[in-house]
């Protein structure tokens, strides 16, 4: 019975919503796949660079220190000019970012290819989830979670198209453009389809201050937060290379440690 009705349901929604839920979901797989086509080949970046593993972590850093220093001013783009208009031009910055990680030769240019990849993508995170926020609110149900699925079937799919590539020999530079144009593709095909700026701004409201005290609940859900994503950074960033130099791995099964 469940089943018919959410059959039912699913047939009742307009095509259009089902397309933008489509199309925002897309959008998470772009995202999911140009960070993991990055996590995929940090060993082979690690050894091509000729970095020590505190020169290496050093070096990672420049990544989260951007996201966390352009995460108040993505808010206040996205409210601005839109989750849409903003999805559309930090995306392909995104992706030019990824592509300039695999051209480094030296560290200082790994560290600042990784900060602008750390800003483009917190504004790509935050107009993103703007979009599935918007895409849940016209379904009128909790439809977050497949959304962030998309996220990471696209992790997934990053590491086995890396594995292949490895295995290939293909040099990051060149896997990382073979991933930006099946993204670019995507982009395209499905740009129009996003959920419309819908502004929520009242010109009458008082002016917000840059920085506000959090409140003790929204301090705990910080906290929260910060050691989750630490843990998952970790895995992230050093699982490969724990594969390749302490599990001593085959090239070709590196990429495992990241799935």
């Amino acid at each position: 019975a469940i089943f018919k009705q959410t059959i039912t349901f699913e047939q009742d929604i307009p095509r259009e919503k089902r397309r933008m839920r489509i199309a925002v979901a897309l959008f998470y797989f772009c995202l999911g796949l140009c960070f993991s086509s990055w996590a995929s080949r940090i060993p082979d970046i690690k050894t091509r660079l000729h970095l020590g593993d505190a020169a290496f972590g050093s070096i990672l850093f420049a990544l989260p220190v951007a996201q966390f220093l352009m995460m108040t001013f993505s808010g206040k783009l996205v409210t601005q000019y839109g989750s849409r208009k903003m999805l559309l031009f930090a995306l392909p910055l995104y992706t030019i970012c990824l592509s300039n990680i695999g051209l480094v030769t030296h560290g200082w240019q790994l560290a600042v290819a990784l900060f602008l990849f750390g800003l483009s993508g917190n504004v790509c995170n935050i107009s993103m989830n703007t979009q599935g926020v918007a895409a849940e609110k016209l379904y009128k149900r909790p439809i977050m979670a497949s959304f962030h699925g998309g996220w990471s079937l696209a992790g997934f799919t990053g590491a086995l198209i890396g594995l292949a590539m490895i295995n290939l020999k293909v040099a990051p530079y060149t896997h990382f453009w073979i991933v930006i144009l099946v993204v670019w593709i995507i982009v395209w095909r499905n740009n129009k389809y996003l959920v419309p700026f819908q502004s929520t701004s009242n010109q009458e409201e008082p002016r917000r201050k840059f920085f506000s005290r959090p409140d003790s609940t929204l301090l705990q859900l910080g906290i929260i937060g910060f050691c989750s994503m630490a843990s998952e950074g970790a895995m992230f960033d050093w699982s490969g290379i724990y594969f390749k130099d302490i599990v001593k791995a085959p090239s070709s099964l590196v990429i495992l440690g990241y799935t």
